[in-house]
């Protein structure tokens, strides 16, 4: 398996009558297989089967950026982000993977808007409805995992015998409190994190 220019080669064919040495992608848009001249993948002329522009007609679109980062970093193996997204198992669901359409209609259905990023709310799952939302950069920065090593929820840690709630926002530092469950402690942060992303957005 090779990556050039976000496109996955996983063949090599003969020379086209020109010379010209023809590889077997995968397109990065929409799963389906293709066949082009390797230097077209290498110059970034052909970056798709061609149905971004045909199909979609999504590529000028914000969101279709924001997409396309997300599948690099999860799918990729050289992009510099992999090691902490598909290296460590974080995965797109195949209904936004291979339908960048339908992850744009999601994201405007769902809050998307100008000065928000996506996040996962169980920093250790994939991308999925289920799991992301849109937040200020700042909340997502408070979102990141911090360790690899880290096995409890983000947003908690362990105080004496119970669990502490606490977050990191614009550089300060908000105790939550303590709780008896890492589960109560979890769910603490998550309604502290919503409510301070709802005044954010105001």
């Amino acid at each position: 398996m090779e990556f050039q220019n976000m496109v996955e080669i996983i063949g090599y064919k003969s020379k086209d009558k020109y010379g010209n040495v023809q590889v077997e992608c995968i397109c990065p848009q929409c799963g389906s297989e293709f066949i082009t001249r390797e230097s077209h993948i290498k110059s970034g002329n052909t970056k798709s089967c061609g149905c971004v522009k045909v199909k979609h007609g999504l590529y000028n679109h914000p969101l279709y950026a924001v997409w396309g980062n997300m599948v690099q970093r999860c799918t990729n193996p050289k992009n510099t982000k992999w090691e902490d997204y598909g290296g460590r198992g974080i995965s797109i669901c195949a209904e936004w993977r291979y339908n960048p359409s339908d992850f744009i209609t999601w994201s405007i259905v769902n809050g998307w808007g100008d000065g928000l990023t996506i996040d996962r709310i169980d920093n250790d799952m994939g991308y999925s409805p289920e799991n992301c939302r849109f937040v200020t950069k700042r909340l997502n920065l408070s979102n990141t995992r911090k360790q690899s090593s880290r096995t409890l929820p983000i947003g908690v840690c362990m105080h004496g015998t119970g669990f502490r709630a606490q977050a990191n926002i614009d550089g300060k530092h908000y105790n939550l409190g303590t709780f008896r469950t890492e589960f109560e402690a979890s769910s603490a942060y998550q309604e502290a994190i919503s409510n301070m992303d709802k005044v954010m957005k105001k």
